[in-house]
């Protein structure tokens, strides 16, 4: 059964490949994602699509981790690692305040989010980075598109602004394949 044939309960972002990015909707003016960078900006990443010059979204791709964090503006952004089809989404019951999942492979999204659970519950990662939220609400969306010019879906939401730990990890099981990026809040005054 493929994805298209699922119905799911979540909002899912999800396109065409590539990184998912997530950063404060306030930035979103500032990401260009596969466009070439206007008004004279530079943006330095080793990754090419398209393009002579590099572009935001080639800065996403530079990320060779489960995740990272890149600058935009003053202002930061976590990407997503992801490759291939894979599809996130945001899931704030997870403990400790809320974590980022990719549907690597399940055959239905309660299975997956589930994996997920006891993945986050158990607290099996292997990479942490630090991501910090100056405003709210968040946008999660697909590197490849401009922040101000949507094609795929897209997931807003708020969080508690302050410096996050975002700790991340792949779990393989014989039904699912799941990423998830838990996000544990180590400083809220900034």
């Amino acid at each position: 059964m493929g994805t298209e044939d699922l119905k799911f309960s979540k909002t899912w972002v999800t396109g065409d490949g590539g990184p998912i990015i997530l950063m404060e909707k306030v930035l979103l003016p500032y990401w260009e994602g596969s466009n070439a960078p206007s008004n004279g900006r530079v943006v330095k990443a080793e990754s090419r699509w398209g393009l002579d010059v590099a572009t935001d979204y080639d800065l996403a791709c530079d990320i060779d981790d489960w995740s990272g964090v890149i600058n935009v503006v003053n202002g930061s952004a976590f990407v997503l690692g992801t490759s291939g089809d894979n599809m996130a989404t945001w899931v704030p019951d997870f403990a400790p305040n809320g974590a980022l999942v990719e549907w690597g492979y399940a055959d239905r999204e309660d299975e997956l989010i589930e994996a997920a659970r006891n993945f986050v519950d158990r607290a099996e990662f292997s990479s942490c980075v630090e991501f910090v939220v100056r405003s709210s609400p968040l946008v999660l969306f697909m590197a490849v598109e401009s922040g101000d010019d949507p094609t795929y879906d897209r997931i807003e939401f708020e969080i508690e602004m302050g410096k996050y730990n975002v700790s991340s990890g792949l779990r393989e099981t014989e039904k699912s394949l799941v990423i998830c990026h838990s996000f544990d809040l180590q400083d809220g005054k900034l």
